[in-house]
């Protein structure tokens, strides 16, 4: 079939509408995540669509445009086009369900399990955005209210739709498991469609397909967690030791080795591995989250001896975790390098991913021994052990990396001058982001290790512990660097050139926005846009944080001073100045908030910071800007802040 340009008119006939459809995916693949991939899958979605509204009864029609529309909604669109595209990936999903038959001669059908499993994924992506970015839009939630039948008529919420993901994968594992029993007692292929049926949809059932059905039902749960209250608690845990007990039985029924065999080459051993890993991951966030609950309750936990135990318990699981990593880490590998996809490839990713997982779990259980002075050097032991981890994470990414960014020259963008000018002033320029997907995982890292800095300088833990009193101020400066490498990797390099704005006098006169931000582009998807806010927030945390123990121990805090009041006028310019990409996930409040809740052990704001932030709030929400932040002895400029940070 010749091949079609992007926005070219659609064929006429069913055949060739789905074959012009896998043609644009084919070709938005091959562009990896950027604009010119964004509209062949864009393409891609208008063919199968019109393939589905030629014959509305096709499962397949329905199948690829679901799927479609979940790669767009999760890898390239931002909020509001996001939930908008996950709804419609959900529609395409309801209305496949019906045409899939549920089973051929007493085996499921994989098309149906291919069309449940889609939904799954777009149920669990949709969870994870309203998390994150919350819709108030009533017609949105009447749209996957009616896709989506567990929800029974409800508005849609992040716990609600974690449950409804945790039943269909459910589905699919049981599903999966019915056509690998018919395989090996019939002696027969392990995939089942209907007679006659195009095969858009259908894909092979391998052993290790349960067990990363199984896997995705962990990831659910443990994300459930992080939803429930103590009455609901202990049971959404049991469900997560459930589904990995029914994996392990199942494992165990199966015949020496088959899993292996039957299976892609390495996903058998790639998939249990997983699986004591997520569940380990369940674990620590049940703790993590009755850690909450006693804090939002201000009791103390662990109280008892049973909790005491198992916090324990863990944290050596832990320690055993980090000493096996840290002991064969994974090679320094260039971030310009080819990547691979061999033997080799996979484990250094692995093991770079296993680096990070075991820190997270460090850090979250550090906080729960950082709440009282008799475990503080326990925390202060895993704090240190989190520290490492990730430092060897970073070190097998790229090493070498540099500790600030190039010239204000370097970052400068035709029409978007690195200067403050007129708000009135200001066009339309094309944006521009030096990212790449690695150096936005090394971004991530980065804003990991600023937050664990500023968590092992905490003040309950300095008043506790002497080394951590010792290293405060070390650990400070450190939180400073992390976050502006953080910043340089995702493309925000150009925010550490960038010097404070005119007093606030003279911009409520003329308001003023800064040049160089009209022209950052955010790297595809929500979620980069949500770190780009984050890092932002983080720096500025950080930033203030590092002023205000100068000032306490009377050096001069100028220049740290100058470079927050310098980064408030670019958060303000990003909200402000181009509204479309960033008035959403700026929104003063709310933002502040995701940054709070985002840090580890979520510890209570200082009454202090709560003061910065509601100053910051204020002056993010004022109309004329750039804000200017008061010294540490001034008043504020701008009105407080409407809304609680903490």
């Amino acid at each position: 079939m010749p091949k079609r340009p992007p926005g070219a008119r659609a064929p006429a006939t069913f055949d060739a509408c789905m074959d012009a459809g896998i043609d644009q995916e084919e070709r938005g693949e091959r562009f990896a995540v950027d604009a010119k991939a964004q509209r062949h899958y864009e393409a891609a979605y208008a063919h199968y669509a019109q393939a589905a509204a030629l014959d509305p009864t096709s499962v397949d029609a329905h199948y690829n445009a679901a799927r479609v529309q979940h790669t767009l909604g999760t890898a390239f669109y931002a909020p509001p086009d996001a939930h908008d595209a996950l709804a419609r990936a959900l529609e395409h999903a309801a209305a496949a369900l019906p045409h899939a038959a549920p089973d051929v001669d007493g085996v499921p059908d994989a098309a149906r399990l291919d069309v449940l499993a889609n939904a799954a994924y777009a149920l669990e992506a949709l969870a994870e955005l309203l998390d994150t970015f919350p819709s108030d839009d009533a017609r949105w939630h009447a749209r996957i209210a009616a896709a989506v039948p567990a929800l029974a008529g409800r508005a849609a919420d992040p716990a609600a739709l974690y449950r409804a993901a945790l039943d269909a994968f459910a589905d699919v594992e049981a599903g999966q498991r019915a056509v690998l029993a018919h395989a090996l007692h019939a002696d027969a292929p392990t995939r089942a469609a209907a007679a006659g049926a195009p095969q858009y949809t259908s894909s092979v059932v391998a052993p290790s397909s349960v067990l990363e059905t199984c896997n995705d039902e962990l990831t659910c749960a443990t994300a459930l967690l992080a939803h429930t209250e103590s009455d609901t608690l202990p049971a959404t845990l049991e469900h997560a030791h459930a589904i990995a007990a029914r994996a392990d039985a199942w494992c165990a029924s199966l015949p020496a080795g088959l899993g292996a065999r039957q299976s892609p080459e390495h996903e058998w051993d790639a998939q249990t591995d997983a699986l004591r890993w997520n569940v380990l991951a369940a674990d620590v966030a049940a703790v993590q989250r009755a850690h909450e609950l006693a804090a939002l309750a201000s009791a103390a936990w662990p109280s008892d001896g049973a909790d005491v135990a198992r916090v324990d318990a863990l944290a050596a699981q832990v320690e055993q975790h980090a000493a096996a990593l840290l002991a064969a880490p994974p090679p320094a590998q260039s971030l310009t390098s080819v990547r691979g996809t061999g033997d080799a490839q996979r484990a250094h990713e692995t093991a770079v991913e296993r680096l990070c997982d075991v820190a997270d779990h460090a850090q979250a259980l550090g906080a729960v021994y950082a709440t009282a002075p008799a475990t503080a050097a326990h925390a202060w032991a895993l704090y240190g052990m989190a520290a490492r981890c990730l430092t060897t994470a970073l070190a097998a990414l790229e090493p070498g990396a540099p500790s600030t960014a190039p010239s204000a020259a370097a970052w400068a963008v035709p029409g978007a001058p690195m200067a403050w000018i007129a708000h009135a002033d200001a066009r339309p320029v094309r944006t521009a982001n030096t990212s790449t997907p690695l150096s936005r995982t090394r971004a991530s890292v980065y804003l990991t290790l600023a937050q664990l800095a500023m968590q092992r300088a905490d003040a309950p833990l300095v008043a506790a512990h002497a080394p951590a009193a010792e290293a405060q101020g070390k650990l400070l400066a450190h939180a400073r660097i992390y976050a502006r490498r953080a910043l340089l990797d995702h493309g925000l390099g150009w925010v550490m050139r960038v010097s404070p704005a005119a007093p606030a006098e003279e911009a409520a006169a003329a308001p003023m926005v800064y040049g160089r931000a009209l022209a950052h582009g955010p790297p595809p998807g929500w979620e980069a846009l949500a770190q780009d806010a984050e890092l932002l927030l983080t720096a500025a945390r950080a930033l203030w944080l590092r002023s205000t123990y100068e000032a306490a121990q009377g050096l001069d805090a100028s220049a740290t001073h100058a470079e927050l009041v310098a980064l408030a006028g670019v958060v303000w310019t990003l909200r402000h100045g181009v509204p479309a990409r960033y008035a959403e996930v700026l929104d003063a409040t709310p933002s502040v908030r995701r940054m709070l809740d985002a840090r580890p052990g979520a510890s209570p704001v200082a009454p202090a910071e709560q003061d910065f932030w509601q100053q910051w709030i204020g002056m993010q929400d004022a109309v004329q800007g750039p804000p200017a932040i008061p010294g540490r002895d001034g008043a504020p400029r701008a009105a407080q802040g409407r809304g609680q940070v903490a």
